[in-house]
């Protein structure tokens, strides 16, 4: 190239004998790339968390039926035992005395089954509702994350068009340099 193309114009120069490709052009398509695999990322997890709240209602409520069953043998079993010691002792079934019994005896069972099956509800409900937060939380999770992306690819963009225009711009100097130098050495043959 003629050093007289440089004299006129340096953004010239530059745009002709430097390409637009950033020294940083892998680092800047593998970081582009990590975005689609990002996204796919958070894809899966959506999914797996939704996928997750069938098994865990499930779940739940196999533990309330076990309870209500549990509350049912036992309200069964206490029943049967108080009807027989009624019956050997002779006072019959109808009796005020024996419903009172068997309602203070089963009430007993009853409440205690109904605590547990509430405290069981309560943390369905909070597992549902924690699970129903991280499924909310994603999308933002995902879109910070990938805005990060964008921001390191921006970063790194600009390092990259930086050190390319200071590469350019120090062998702009050094061709002015040589020019000025063959100038002098050109001046110093004819005064010579």
């Amino acid at each position: 190239f003629a050093v007289a193309d440089t004299a006129s114009n340096p953004g010239e120069w530059i745009s002709k004998y430097f390409t637009p490709t950033s020294p940083y052009a892998a680092s800047e398509s593998a970081l582009a790339g990590s975005k689609p695999i990002t996204e796919q990322a958070y894809g899966e997890r959506q999914r797996q968390l939704e996928a997750e709240k069938q098994p865990l209602n499930e779940r739940y409520s196999a533990l309330i039926d076990e309870l209500k069953r549990r509350e049912t043998k036992e309200t069964g079993q206490t029943s049967t035992a108080l009807a027989r010691e009624y019956g050997k002792r002779g006072i019959p079934l109808s009796s005020g005395a024996y419903e009172q019994d068997l309602l203070s005896k089963t009430g007993d069972i009853s409440q205690f089954y109904a605590g547990q099956q509430k405290d069981v509800g309560f943390d369905r409900e909070a597992k549902l509702r924690e699970l129903s937060n991280l499924l909310t939380e994603l999308p933002i999770k995902k879109a910070q994350e990938l805005n990060l992306i964008d921001q390191k690819l921006g970063e790194i963009k600009s390092t990259g068009a930086n050190q390319q225009l200071q590469m350019a711009l120090e062998m702009k100097r050094q061709e002015r340099e040589e020019y000025w130098k063959q100038q002098d050495q050109d001046l110093q043959k004819q005064a010579f």
